[in-house]
């Protein structure tokens, strides 16, 4: 199964590090950083991603969609929020996407409708990880990088719930 992220792109960009010193007059420079990452990122994990912009505040009449290094890009329309936007893709229910953002409205949304949810801080660190190891050469099963985690099992030996196995697999993969 092929991963597909659908990324509430200014929650992400307003709640990560690396983004807090551009303002209005520099938004474009902080769009463009933001897919860059997400290109090494996307080329790294093999994963497709979706970002959506808001165009409630400015934008053009009709919402537009363009692909860029690999990413499809959505700007809703002028007065139209991301999270519409969103909401209608993950009732299409064409893909079953994981959703980024820390909203919760939409998190609750995706969760109805199966969709798994990340929040934007974890999966901006993910993200530089992936994008410092892409620009290192490592690869991702390099012994010095993975995670402290061990396969023996602690504690209750009871096996988790197939909801958050399922949830758990998919999360490795981005």
């Amino acid at each position: 199964m092929s991963v597909h992220l659908l990324i509430d792109a200014y929650n992400l960009m307003g709640l990560s590090e690396g983004f807090e010193g551009f303002g209005q007059d520099t938004l474009e420079e902080a769009r463009d950083k933001l897919i860059e990452n997400l290109a090494h990122y996307r080329g790294f994990k093999g994963v497709q991603a979706t970002l959506v912009f808001d165009g409630g505040k400015g934008g053009y009449p009709t919402r537009r969609q363009e692909r860029q290094r690999g990413l499809t890009i959505i700007y809703s329309k002028l007065g139209e929020e991301a999270d519409h936007v969103i909401k209608a893709m993950v009732s299409e229910k064409r893909k079953s996407f994981v959703v980024v953002t820390s909203d919760n409205e939409i998190k609750r949304f995706a969760e109805t409708k199966g969709c798994l949810t990340v929040n934007s801080q974890e999966f901006q660190q993910k993200m530089e990880m992936a994008v410092y190891m892409s620009e290192k050469g490592l690869d991702e099963e390099e012994e010095e990088y993975k995670s402290d985690f061990s396969t023996k099992k602690k504690g209750n030996p009871r096996r988790r719930s197939k909801k958050e196995r399922k949830r758990n697999s998919i999360l490795r993969k981005i």
